[in-house]
């Protein structure tokens, strides 16, 4: 008797098409299990700090340490950071110790889930040729295809600020006028805009892989 076998061929694309598709379930479901809990984290995360002659970013360190809270902030707010400060609070949500912390400074705060972004308020006295505004920035990241791309990392360039893409592949974050944004993807090339230029719909093309084949008999 002739038994005949099937012979089925794979490429790594396919393969990569399918790890793909199992880690965009896998980031829907953690980010929807995220989501739920995320307003709730912020309202009932309560912290106690009890800090004399420290800067302002060893306290934003020291909330760090204490929560799952994580903050960016752009260079030119590290003058500001460097102020030493007293602060003494006892079971306080993130929003008063920020207020109460920020209260002599020009720096400003958007809290995104547990991101934290620090930025300049811009409400300086200096000619205002010589400053740097800063602006809110939204967009979409998608790839060749359209479909929108879940845990883009969005820098601005020279900077810790960023952001995070959601399960639309949206991002919103705070930057200088005249800063660059930098989109980095696992399996996808780096992707640079000035601000000037962003797109609203940001496109993201594959790194080209190697084209071998895996033969699968059966």
């Amino acid at each position: 008797m002739k038994i005949n076998h099937c012979v089925k061929k794979i490429t790594i694309c396919d393969l990569y098409c399918v790890f793909r598709m199992m880690k965009i379930l896998l980031i829907l479901f953690m980010l929807g299990i995220g989501n739920a809990f995320s307003g709730i984290y912020s309202q009932n995360t309560l912290l106690s700090l009890e800090i004399n002659r420290q800067s302002i970013k060893e306290v934003l360190g020291e909330i760090e340490k204490k929560s799952e809270y994580v903050f960016f902030f752009s260079e030119n707010t590290r003058k500001e950071l460097d102020k030493k400060v007293n602060i003494h609070v006892v079971s306080k949500t993130l929003n008063v110790i920020l207020d109460q912390l920020f209260n002599e400074t020009d720096l400003v705060y958007t809290i995104n889930n547990r991101q934290v972004s620090i930025a300049k308020s811009g409400r300086q006295t200096l000619p205002a040729d010589s400053l740097q505004q800063t602006k809110k920035v939204s967009g979409r990241v998608v790839d060749q295809e359209g479909s929108p791309l879940i845990g883009v990392t969005i820098l601005v360039k020279g900077t810790q600020q960023g952001a995070i893409t959601d399960v639309n592949g949206e991002f919103q974050l705070t930057a200088d006028e005249n800063a660059a944004l930098l989109f980095s993807y696992v399996g996808f090339e780096n992707a640079t805009y000035p601000l000037a230029k962003l797109p609203k719909t940001i496109v993201l093309k594959e790194q080209s892989g190697m084209i071998e084949e895996v033969v699968v008999t059966g």
